[in-house]
């Protein structure tokens, strides 16, 4: 969590607050200036793509985590071959956003499963309005740019967390299995530790 904290202030803060001074050092051909804090942008964006890697690294960890404390039988995530082409604004974010790999999720459930005993199941759905309607009342959200993490909704008025509500709207959607090969299976696991003893 601290390198996502990390990782929204070099984005949200640094990265905006230099790019400024770099339009404002342009607008008095201050070329020295420039210089200065283009070096320092491209500083930022590798220590950025850095804690990415991290965050991506750690991700299956803290998702099987999360996993283990719920003690949860399925993991459900959205189809990860959408195509964001037509998208526009949170949407396209979002979808830009997402690991684009199973490879994390199968991690997690398998790591999830080694420490609870029993197959934690992974599951794809289809994210056919998932981010459209609220879960609670099923009227449109008024998804305007810039609503990225919270927005209306259009028949109730309530203010909604919109990851909360399409977490919602995920974990009540039908999934298709998705098969984990990346992992040896756990009987194989537990058969190795039976042998340790």
């Amino acid at each position: 969590m601290k390198l996502a904290e990390r990782y929204t202030h070099l984005t949200d803060k640094v990265l905006k607050e230099l790019n400024r001074g770099l339009a404002k050092k342009r607008r008095s051909r201050d070329s020295h200036g420039c210089c200065k804090l283009i070096g320092e942008l491209n500083r930022v964006y590798t220590r950025r793509s850095r804690i990415l890697r991290e965050i991506l690294r750690l991700l299956p960890f803290f998702l099987a985590a999360v996993i283990v404390k719920h003690h949860s039988r399925i993991l459900k995530i959205e189809e990860l071959n959408v195509d964001p082409t037509g998208t526009k604004g949170a949407l396209a974010k979002a979808i830009y956003n997402m690991p684009d790999n199973a490879f994390i999720y199968e991690k997690a459930v398998w790591l999830a499963s080694s420490e609870l005993g029993y197959n934690v199941l992974l599951e794809q759905v289809n994210p056919f309005n998932t981010s459209q309607l609220h879960n609670v009342c099923g009227g449109a959200l008024d998804r305007k740019l810039g609503h990225y993490d919270y927005a209306y909704c259009k028949a109730c008025g309530l203010k909604v967390n919109t990851h909360f509500n399409a977490a919602l709207n995920i974990s009540l959607k039908q999934g298709r299995p998705l098969s984990s090969r990346s992992f040896p299976p756990l009987n194989a696991r537990e058969g190795n530790h039976s042998n340790d003893g």
